[in-house]
């Protein structure tokens, strides 16, 4: 009969235990719940917060170019100095950062720095930058080239960063840019442009 009341006991008091651990882990996944749900709120709220962002960056971003769209018209409109524009046939050729457009390996301190100081590392065609001969074009303008066909798309405001040894006279080199471009160069050769400036 002892042994019965002793068994019972401790029958009783595992089903205690059992029911105790079983309310506690029931009471830890309910919270676990909550947490997780909560992640999940801030996740979402956070997404939003990127998506709203990269909407106001691209925004600035065409405002910026905007800017500069217009800065680069008033420059070519209103020279400094107080010299007026003027317009005349140039010859072009194209550029890279290879070692044959610029005779510098990219482990050389100044590789892709031009001669304005405008590091051209990352840069591409899209953001029109010229060598020239600073005794024609002075560094730091923005002139206007018109192209020619085929190449009439890259008919722009081009800003005079660079420039080079055999870049002299009515010449200009169109940078077009610093990744894996040089069959593009190639292509581009030498061809005749229209730089008001």
């Amino acid at each position: 009969m002892i042994i019965f009341i002793i068994f019972s006991l401790i029958t009783m008091l595992s089903a205690i235990k059992l029911k105790h651990e079983k309310e506690e882990i029931t009471k830890q996944k309910a919270e676990l719940e909550i947490i997780i749900q909560d992640l999940q709120n801030d996740k979402a709220d956070l997404k939003n917060t990127i998506l709203k962002l990269q909407e106001e960056v691209q925004s600035l971003e065409k405002d910026k170019q905007e800017l500069a769209k217009k800065e680069k018209e008033r420059m070519v409109v209103s020279p400094t100095r107080g010299q007026s524009s003027r317009t005349n046939i140039f010859t072009a050729t194209a550029y890279d950062l290879s070692f044959a457009s610029c005779g510098k390996e990219p482990s050389h301190p100044q590789y892709g720095i031009s001669a304005s100081g405008v590091d051209l590392k990352g840069k591409s065609l899209d953001d029109k930058f010229i060598a020239v001969d600073p005794k024609i074009i002075e560094l730091g303008s923005v002139v206007h080239i018109e192209f020619f066909e085929p190449y009439q798309h890259l008919t722009g405001y081009y800003t005079a960063v660079d420039t080079g040894g055999a870049i002299k006279g009515n010449r200009v080199d169109i940078f077009f840019g610093s990744g894996d471009v040089s069959q593009e160069v190639k292509n581009f050769g030498r061809r005749q442009v229209k730089i008001t400036y």
